[in-house]
């Protein structure tokens, strides 16, 4: 499923413009999947069958496991706070005190609000909570636009290594299925 995830915001995100607001909502959804994927990842560590797939797998795909979960230890502070006070920002204490803090920022902002084509809500956006979204998604990583870029720049190349990982182990998993036979009884 994180491969679909990860395959889906990646591909969106080659389609919009940086820093707008699709930019913002294709991140958020891509660091959140992301996050939790590499937390499964590291979890597997402690399941005795995962830990004794990976280490039977060849040294360059597990330099892969290695790598992608090393870059994810480096920016798991910030991708957590992306996780859970900008993507899944709802009512927990700690993304009530995220929100709090966005919307202080912006009190002196004027909101918009775009009515579209017809006077349905499908047609309606609330640039506003655009606005709050991108200043959660700001503060999460830092609030400075160098260390945003930073991070977004490190988490891209966890996923590549990631997704090169899964790539790798999901061809040797099935080969060594298909060649065991278990498939035919399967």
């Amino acid at each position: 499923m994180i491969h679909n995830d990860l395959v889906f915001a990646n591909g969106k995100l080659g389609h919009v413009e940086e820093h707008s607001m699709e930019w913002f909502y294709w991140w958020r959804y891509a660091l959140g999947h992301y996050h939790e994927a590499m937390n499964r990842l590291a979890e597997g560590n402690d399941v005795a069958e995962v830990k004794a797939f990976v280490e039977g797998l060849p040294g360059e795909v597990r330099a892969l496991h290695e790598e992608a979960l090393a870059i994810h230890e480096e920016i798991v502070g910030p991708v957590s706070r992306v996780r859970n006070e900008a993507t899944f920002h709802y009512p927990s204490e700690r993304s009530r005190k995220a929100l709090q803090r966005a919307l202080e920022q912006l009190a002196d902002e004027t909101g918009a609000i775009e009515g579209g084509v017809s006077n349905k809500v499908k047609d309606s956006r609330m640039h506003y909570a655009d606005d709050v979204v991108a200043t959660l998604f700001f503060q999460a990583l830092g609030g400075d636009e160098e260390e945003v870029g930073q991070c977004v720049a490190r988490a891209a190349e966890g996923e590549r290594s990631l997704m090169r990982f899964i790539n790798h182990a999901q061809d040797i998993y099935f080969s060594r299925f298909f060649e065991s036979g278990e498939a035919k009884s399967a």
